[in-house]
């Protein structure tokens, strides 16, 4: 069986971050537009923790990232500056510790210097941007592109067959994952294939995982809760939310784990 959706003026595929703003400013400017993403939910990268923190995409740097600064204050989103308060711990390959004193924490963290944290996790500001769209698709995975003087049909699955027309479409997903997933017609010049396959997606190798504490315990013990770890499982750690109310309700500690971490976490 399948479906058929009336003619829009705008397909936005992609429920990310980008995809949002892209659907926002052409709601604003009174297009029809329909957001189509293949998970179940918005937010693309972004994604809240239960208690407290992001899974997904975390900081912006208020200092010189001008525009998502913009966005953030057009929206009445605020910012925590990341906790780099107190000693640092570093283990090395040998399973050797070592103790850094305070003021050493920007040095290590896998954010560096200068980093905020978005008020209420980065994936509120993704909801608050596709609040007046007219409609968001979730569950469907576009398979194929056809464009042609009448438009752009885009067809895909979702428990049934189904297919979106308009005038004008924006993909909003990582390069290598549209030019691997995606039938176009016509076909995509080789050029532009190829650049596409060779685009590597941020983070492509990482996971992130969180942990979250009745008490922030290492703010009582002054530490910072940066840390790097060349022996374990979870190469880096940091404060992901203080669980002081705005950020989330637990304490929370978040790190960065490779396809070798996973697999040690088994």
């Amino acid at each position: 069986m399948s479906a058929s959706v009336d003619m829009v003026d705008v397909c936005v595929l992609g429920a990310g971050l980008s995809g949002a703003l892209v659907a926002n400013r052409l709601v604003a400017q009174g297009r029809t537009v329909t957001v189509i993403e293949a998970r179940n939910r918005i937010g693309g990268r972004l994604l809240n923790a239960r208690h407290g923190g992001d899974l997904g995409g975390a900081w912006v740097w208020p200092s010189s990232e001008p525009s998502i600064m913009q966005i953030l204050n057009e929206f009445g989103v605020g910012t925590i500056p990341q906790h780099y308060n107190g000693e640092t711990m570093a283990r090395i390959s040998s399973g050797q510790r070592q103790v850094l004193p305070p003021g050493q924490a920007e040095r290590y963290a896998a954010c560096g210097p200068g980093a905020s944290r978005i008020v209420g996790g980065a994936e509120g500001l993704v909801r608050k941007l596709l609040s007046d769209s007219e409609s968001v698709a979730l569950d469907t995975r576009v398979t194929r592109v056809r464009y042609s003087s009448d438009g752009v049909a885009l067809y895909g699955e979702s428990g049934e067959d189904v297919s979106f027309r308009c005038r004008a479409a924006v993909l909003a997903a990582p390069p290598r994952v549209l030019a691997t997933s995606i039938e176009f017609e016509p076909s995509l010049p080789k050029a532009k294939y190829e650049s596409m396959i060779a685009t590597d997606t941020w983070m492509q190798d990482f996971g992130k995982i969180s942990v979250s504490f009745p008490e922030n315990w290492w703010r009582d013990l002054n530490m910072s809760a940066i840390s790097i770890d060349q022996a374990g499982a979870v190469q880096t750690w940091w404060e992901a939310c203080s669980g002081d109310g705005q950020d989330g309700n637990r304490a929370t500690l978040a790190g960065f784990v490779t396809e070798m971490g996973a697999h040690m976490l088994k």
